[in-house]
This record gives C-alpha cells, sequence and structure tokens, in this order.
C-alpha cells in the first residue's frame, strides 16, 4: 500500500507549469464525477480521493454534499457519483476502471459554512482487484499517535 507504482521523480520546492504523472505513480488515486439533480439547473462537478480499501474511498465531504434551497445539507444519492481509478488522463476515461457507489458517508458534525469535519467515506458497489495502477493508500495503525 501507498507505493507508488513507478519511482517518483526529484522532488522539488514548488510546482511550475507542472508536468504530467505517469501511469501508476499515484495508483490511490481517484476521480470522482459528482451529478446534483436536485439542482436547477442540474449541476456537475469533479473532485478527488484516495483509496483505502477495495470497497472504500476517502474524500472531501463538500465533494458529495446537495444544499437545498432550504440550506439544509445532504449527501448526493449515490447514483449520482461515479468512480474512475486507474486514471492517467480525465480527459480521456476509456481506459478507466470505474465503479458505482453504493453508500455515501458524510461525517455526521460536517459544517459546510466553515468546512469543519470535512470528510466522508464512498463505499463501492463491487470490490476492486489491485493491480499497478490501483493500490490503496497507507494508513497509520489504529492506536499511532
Amino acid at each position: 500500500c501507498g507505493r507508488p507504482g513507478r519511482p517518483l521523480p526529484p522532488q522539488v520546492k514548488r510546482v511550475v507549469g507542472g508536468r504530467g504523472a505517469t501511469p501508476g505513480l499515484f495508483p490511490w488515486q481517484v476521480l470522482l464525477q459528482v451529478e446534483d439533480r436536485s439542482r436547477v439547473p442540474e449541476d456537475r462537478w469533479f473532485g478527488s480521493g484516495a483509496l483505502l480499501s477495495p470497497s472504500w474511498i476517502l474524500t472531501a465531504a463538500h465533494l458529495l454534499r446537495s444544499q437545498r434551497r432550504d440550506n439544509s445539507v445532504a449527501p448526493v444519492a449515490p447514483q449520482h457519483i461515479k468512480v474512475f481509478l486507474g486514471l492517467l488522463d480525465a480527459a480521456d476515461q476509456r481506459l478507466a476502471t470505474n465503479r458505482s457507489v453504493q453508500e455515501v458517508l458524510l461525517h455526521p458534525h460536517f459544517q459546510p459554512n466553515n468546512y469543519n469535519n470535512d470528510i466522508a467515506l464512498l463505499r463501492l458497489t463491487e470490490p476492486l482487484e489491485f493491480s499497478e495502477l490501483i493500490l490503496p493508500v497507507c494508513l497509520p495503525p489504529p492506536h499511532r499517535q
């Protein structure tokens, strides 16, 4: 887990212009495409996440919230979220592995006005098979300080 599928390029102190990543460099990186059909007009946006296991993705709650006209907040319906993995170019999703979402869990104390507790989990409808292009990120052991 948490190891690039390819060697990392030399580190620089800042990004100016940037450069493309090679396939497998960040195999835990996930692209999320979210559509909120409760808005008028309908809205679509992209975000990212980190693969935790074959069935779970960690992301930001603000990407998955639907703010209603009465200012209440609810998670976007799972069927309105598309997940792409093993992707190098967001404009070309043909070679990506894609999954649907079964469940959206926003932090129960997420505050959209100041982004406190801005964290969420997605459970995939079908587990992933790991490959050179799809691997989970590493997490510290449960009781590590």
